[in-house]
C-alpha cells in the first residue's frame, strides 16, 4: 500500500483487477524472479495447516511470529483477485457451491496450500459463505479496544466476490442484509462516493437494482456527490446518448446485458477510487478481523 511497506493481499488484488480491466493477463506480469501477482496472493491464504474453520481465508499481514489470521476484507479481495477479476462483475448466474480446501493430513508448506487459482478462489468463497452464515449474513470488523462492528464494505465486497464465482445463492444473503434498513447501510454510505459506488457494484453483481436498493436510489445519491452527468438515461447511466462501454472481459457492454451504459460505470469507478483512497487511510485494515 505504501512504498517500503510489505506486500499485502488487498493492494495486490487491486492491481490484479486493474490489469484485468486493461485486458492484460496478470499472470504474465512477472517480477525479475518470474513470480506474478497470483504467486504473491497465494502467500497470504491460510492453508491446511491452519485451524479447520480458518482454512481458505486470507490474512492481511502476518504477526511478529509470522502467523496469518483470517481477515474479512483480505479474503473478499483475495477471492475476487484469484479469479483474475476486477470489481465490475456481471450479474451472477448460479453455479456449483464453492469447495473448501481438500486437505491431506500432515500436509505442510506449499503442499498445504491451494494448488491453483481456481482452488484458491473456491476455498476463499467457501470460507466467506460459512463466515456470512455464522454472522447473520454480514462480516464483522474488530478494531483494537473497540466492540466488533458490522463491516459494510467487506460485506459488499463479499457479494461481488461470490457473484464472480457463480455463487449466486450464497451472494443473496449478504445482498439482502445490505438492503435492509436495520443494517444501517444507508447511514454508512450516505454522502460517501466510495461506499455508494461499492453498493452499486454489489447490487449489480447480485442481480439487484441499484436504483431501488432497500428503498434508496444509489445511482442518484452517487451522482449527487460529484459533477452533474451530461445526461442520465432511464436505466440510470450518466452517459451521453448512444455511448456504450466494455465489460470486465473487454467485450461490448450493451445496456440490455448489464442494465447500464458506460457513463454510470465511469461515475462508479471514480467514486470507488476516491473511496478506496480514503478507506486505506481510515479503515485500519491491518487490524480488521472477522
Amino acid at each position: 500500500m505504501n512504498p517500503g511497506s510489505p506486500s499485502d493481499p488487498n493492494s495486490t488484488a487491486v492491481v490484479i483487477g486493474a490489469f484485468a480491466a486493461a485486458d492484460k493477463d496478470p499472470g504474465k506480469v512477472t517480477a525479475k524472479g518470474g513470480k506474478n501477482p497470483y504467486d504473491a496472493l497465494r502467500n497470504f491464504q491460510l492453508g491446511c495447516d491452519a485451524k479447520q474453520g480458518e482454512r481458505g481465508a486470507f490474512g492481511y499481514l502476518p504477526d511478529k511470529s509470522g502467523k496469518l489470521s483470517p481477515n474479512g476484507l483480505a479474503t473478499t479481495d483475495g477471492a475476487l483477485a484469484a479469479r483474475g477479476r476486477g470489481l465490475l462483475v456481471a450479474p451472477a448466474k448460479q453455479g456449483p457451491d464453492p469447495k473448501p480446501l481438500a486437505c491431506v493430513d500432515g500436509a505442510k508448506g506449499d503442499a498445504a496450500k491451494a494448488a491453483g487459482r481456481q482452488e484458491a478462489a473456491d476455498a476463499a468463497a467457501a470460507y466467506l459463505t460459512t463466515a456470512l452464515s455464522a454472522g447473520d449474513q454480514h462480516l464483522t470488523s474488530a478494531m483494537p479496544g473497540a466492540e466488533p462492528q458490522p463491516d459494510y464494505g467487506s460485506t459488499a465486497d463479499a457479494v461481488i466476490a461470490l457473484a464472480a464465482g457463480g455463487h449466486k445463492d450464497a451472494a443473496q444473503g449478504p445482498l439482502t442484509w445490505l438492503q435492509e434498513s436495520k443494517s444501517g447501510k444507508l447511514t454508512w454510505a450516505k454522502g460517501d462516493p466510495g461506499a455508494l459506488a461499492k453498493l452499486v457494484l454489489a447490487a449489480h453483481a447480485g442481480g439487484a437494482d441499484p436504483r431501488a436498493f432497500g428503498g434508496a436510489d444509489l445511482v442518484e445519491q452517487l451522482n449527487a456527490t460529484g459533477p452533474t452527468p451530461a445526461a442520465v438515461s432511464s436505466d440510470g447511466a450518466g452517459a451521453k446518448d448512444g455511448e456504450n462501454g466494455k465489460d470486465d472481459k473487454g467485450e461490448k457492454d450493451d445496456k440490455d446485458d448489464d442494465g447500464g451504459g458506460a457513463g454510470v460505470w465511469w461515475v462508479v469507478g471514480v467514486g470507488l477510487v476516491a473511496g478506496i483512497g480514503i478507506g486505506f487511510l481510515l479503515s485500519g485494515r491491518k487490524k480488521q478481523r472477522l
